[in-house]
């Protein structure tokens, strides 16, 4: 009986000629059957999600220090030694809180925290735009600036608001460096703000958003509070600019001096 399928026909390679070359197996070509079943398809690659898991678990750091409680527990203090009082008599009750947590895990002192705490926050304050623009305008104003008005002005203070969160306020008195002291006066009189309220403002950038602030509400209350601040330094530093842009007349006055007094001249 004849076979119902063909035989497959044998191609043989025939070797190389050229005996410099390594000798080659006949590679027999098979043509496929018909009928034939086809290969069975490869497996597909296993998810991302299916990766077989670390031999090691991860290693859990320890977490990084707190920069606030780092900056306490480092700070020495300024090297004038001689202290004044300071009291605030509207200072936020959270701000104190805040203060008192910071104090506790540092195991330190009130005054101690507070003037590291100062150091930091007076460092904030003065990065604040239009700060430099009202330290340095409100001394030509003093020096070039002859009208009355505008002295008058200098010596307005304003006060920032100071949400407090519900919480109220409370008198904070405590001992400062007369450094610090000196400082925060500076600071005052340029933007036009009480000298405790500019302590109570140093303060709050030193402590706003850290971990000793426990309620939310008191951190956005510190928040607005430095808001309003940067407002207020704006736009003092654009009406100081307005001033100094005036031109001053030419004084035309003989000013009498201490020892036309002392002469008797002119009484």
């Amino acid at each position: 009986m004849g076979n119902t399928l063909a035989q497959p026909i044998l191609r043989v390679v025939p070797p190389l000629t050229n005996q410099g070359d390594s000798p080659q197996t006949p590679v027999p070509v098979v043509p496929p059957l018909s009928g034939a079943a086809p290969p069975p398809p490869s497996p597909p690659p296993p998810p991302a999600d299916s990766a077989a898991p670390a031999g090691e678990p991860p290693i859990e750091y320890p977490p990084a220090p707190d920069d606030i409680l780092t900056a306490v527990r480092a700070f020495y203090g300024p090297a004038d030694t001689t202290t004044t009082t300071m009291t605030a008599s509207r200072f936020p009750v959270s701000l104190g809180h805040a203060l008192e947590a910071l104090k506790h895990a540092a195991d330190g002192t009130k005054q101690h925290t507070v003037a590291a705490m100062l150091d930091r926050g007076l460092r904030l304050l003065h990065r604040f735009p239009g700060v430099t623009e009202c330290l340095e305008g409100r001394q030509a104003l003093l020096l070039h600036n002859r009208d009355l008005n505008v002295h008058a002005w200098l010596e307005q203070l304003v006060a920032v608001d100071l949400p407090t969160a519900g919480l109220g306020y409370t008198r904070f008195p405590v001992r400062v460096a007369l450094a610090q002291h000196r400082q925060i006066g500076v600071l005052a009189a340029g933007l036009g703000l009480p000298l405790c309220q500019c302590f109570t403002l140093a303060l709050t950038a030193a402590l706003v958003g850290s971990r000793f602030v426990a309620m939310d509400a008191a951190n956005e209350a510190m928040v607005r509070t430095m808001f309003d601040f940067g407002a207020r330094c704006k736009e003092r530093a654009r009406y100081t600019e307005k001033l100094l842009s005036v031109p001053q007349p030419a004084s035309t006055t003989i000013r009498r001096t201490i020892d036309d007094v002392l002469g008797g001249r002119g009484e």
